[in-house]
């Protein structure tokens, strides 16, 4: 994590410079988001699956997020999370790339899988290459827009607010 005296500021309230959170062996966070309460989103990988941290503004992992501020999600590949967004009513949107498809999870505040999102809480999309979402945004309508690539060209998909194309 940066330093916050590079900013010429220094936070008294997050209780940490720097901290690190051990999914497994191997995990490396990639995007973050704060949310309207102030607490922190990290996400990326660990161990081939999207991983998903949380911490209260006070830099300690928040246990009312999947019981212990953090959680893992497989999409039955190599998957790794590269992008993310807090939608309005609190819901965690993580994506990035799925068993070489574009791969999207909605998270509950808890930490849970939101099945109103696909059923199951997460999708996958093939463009019919390796296909990876790179940036998201979500409209003021609830759609989700995600861009990246497949196959080296651009590639972009909507989804409507339950993850239907």
């Amino acid at each position: 994590m940066v330093n916050n005296q590079s900013f010429g500021f220094r936070s008294t309230s997050f209780g940490h410079e720097q901290l690190t959170t051990d999914f497994g062996r191997i995990d490396q966070g990639t995007t973050m988001a704060i949310q309207a309460d102030g607490k922190l989103v990290v996400a990326g990988g660990s161990l081939g699956n999207f991983a998903v941290a949380r911490y209260n503004s006070n830099g300690t992992l928040d246990h009312s997020f999947n019981l212990d501020g953090k959680l893992t999600t497989d999409f039955g590949g190599y998957d790794l999370a590269n992008t993310m967004a807090i939608q309005a009513d609190g819901k965690i949107l993580v994506a990035g790339a799925g068993m070489g498809n574009f791969a999207l999870a909605r998270y509950n505040s808890n930490g849970t899988l939101d099945t109103s999102f696909d059923g199951d809480g997460k999708l996958t999309t093939d463009f019919g290459g390796y296909d990876y979402i790179s940036d998201m945004a979500v409209q003021t309508d609830g759609k989700i827009l995600v861009a990246g690539y497949s196959l080296g060209d651009f590639a972009v998909a909507r989804y409507n607010s339950n993850g239907t194309l």
